[in-house]
């Protein structure tokens, strides 16, 4: 083996020897290399600057198609277009499929297969990740809670409640995706979350259906479930940024 990289070395060293190399041409380069490592070394980037990088790199398709879905709940919601007597319902399946399509956007980096992109100096999966995994939980949160006032309007009912009876799906689903995501096969095929926000709907959608969910008994079971969900998710996370920063993920993809 050693021989062969020897002969290689030689090679090189033989068609180098009948390269002319402008000294001038050579300082000059050198010199300018210089200079733009100085710069670069000294450059801090703001905040602002930061966002507008992850922006630019990260896949918006997904992002608009969020967005139109949130709005489509926010303008369902105000112009009181379905029966109000479903909207609890209606709102536990919207939830469990607003948890899957927040993933879908993190996930994106790891089916578009650019997470080798990594370290970089244009390009990073750990801060992009956490930028769409912020982003995307606060608008789902945002056409969920603008849904739970609505729904405590209209029914008159508890709006603590009704706000955990729509939570409660949403951090569900985020445990199940997360937990896909921490799969090497789950980062790699698109449909296993697809498949996790339409479990999720049909799921929830069976267990609103039961009204002995929403009496006063079961209110503990609805909290214990939040409060789990929670720190289930906290965990999840933790352990996703903890691999994603060794890069075991991106070694594996």
């Amino acid at each position: 083996m050693r021989e062969k990289i020897n002969e290689v070395k030689e090679i090189f060293v033989k068609n180098d020897s009948n390269v002319i190399i402008d000294v001038s041409k050579k300082r000059e380069t050198l010199e300018y290399v210089k200079v733009r490592t100085t710069e670069q070394e000294n450059k801090i980037s703001s905040w602002w600057q930061i966002i507008k990088g992850q922006i630019y790199h990260m896949n918006k398709t997904i992002l608009w198609m969020h967005l139109a879905i949130c709005i489509s709940i926010v303008v369902l919601v105000w112009t009181n277009w379905f029966d109000i007597h479903s909207w609890e319902k209606l709102g536990m399946i919207i939830s469990g499929v607003l948890g899957a399509l927040s993933f879908l956007e993190v996930g994106s980096l790891f089916f578009s297969r650019v997470t080798e992109l990594e370290a970089t100096c244009y390009f990073n999966v750990r801060q992009l990740a956490t930028f769409q995994m912020t982003y995307s939980g606060l608008l789902s949160l945002a056409a969920l809670m603008i849904f739970t006032i609505f729904t405590n309007i209209r029914l008159e009912k508890d709006i603590l409640m009704t706000g955990i009876y729509i939570l409660v799906p949403f951090v569900s689903t985020e445990c199940i995706c997360m937990t896909i995501m921490l799969t090497e096969i789950g980062r790699r095929n698109i449909l296993l979350l697809i498949a996790a926000g339409i479990f999720s709907a049909f799921f929830w959608g069976i267990l609103a259906s039961m009204p002995v969910l929403y009496e006063a008994s079961a209110t503990v079971f609805w909290i214990v479930a939040l409060l789990a969900g929670i720190g289930i998710f906290a965990m999840q996370i933790k352990r996703f940024f903890s691999v994603l920063e060794k890069g075991e993920i991106l070694c594996a993809d």
